[in-house]
């Protein structure tokens, strides 16, 4: 075809109607005018409805067996009950030991390892009726509160009273763990000051 001044021709004067909403640009690049676009083919409701009366015995036999199977199984399911207890991390007492963010992370880190060690298990599963080491561990997990210095402990179990029990037994557990050994590092920090005392007044 031709060029001038902007427009195009086919070269023997004719125009084709497939060409007629064909609008050539100055760089010689061909694009559909307003008219040259296909139109959206209107949605055909009655179709669709048509075909799912046609089809309804098939989706009833997959619909019903397939809702009865997921009721079956929800009921044969025995109900799980969640308790949590939590145990608040303080700071530290002593004016002389490090307080800065990652410290504290790091505490609150080896909190939860402790907590759910099999050693901690072992020992609350002795205040625990049917419990032991093993099944506690996959009953009882231990998380980090993001927004506080809070160890979260949280039990499962079938009944609520039980995952309460459960929960607070390791919990308690852990905590008179380090009560002793507390209290074991303050004996030692005494019997200290008491031999430096001593060896002053001598």
């Amino acid at each position: 075809y031709d060029q001038k001044e902007g427009s195009s021709t086919l070269a023997d004067g004719t125009f084709r109607k497939a060409m007629a909403d064909l609008v050539m640009t100055g760089n010689g690049v061909g694009t559909y005018g307003p008219t040259g676009v296909p139109a959206d083919e209107p949605i055909e409701v009655g179709r669709y409805l048509g075909a799912l009366r046609r089809s309804w015995l098939l989706v009833l036999l997959i619909v019903v067996p397939l809702t009865a199977a997921v009721v079956l199984v929800s009921l044969s399911l025995a109900p799980t009950y969640r308790a949590t207890a939590k145990i608040l991390v303080e700071s530290a007492a002593d004016p002389l030991q490090t307080r800065d963010v990652e410290s504290v992370e790091r505490r609150l880190a080896t909190i939860q390892v402790l907590l759910t060690a099999r050693e901690n298990f072992r020992r609350a599963a002795r205040n625990l009726k049917g419990e032991r080491a093993t099944t506690l561990a996959d009953k009882v997990d231990a998380s980090v509160d993001p927004r506080a210095n809070i160890i979260n402990v949280v039990a499962t179990d079938d009944s609520a009273a039980g995952a309460a029990r459960i929960a607070n037994a390791v919990a308690t557990s852990f905590l008179a763990t380090e009560r002793r050994a507390e209290r074991r590092r303050l004996d030692r920090a005494r019997t200290t000051l008491l031999r430096a005392l001593a060896d002053l007044e001598g």
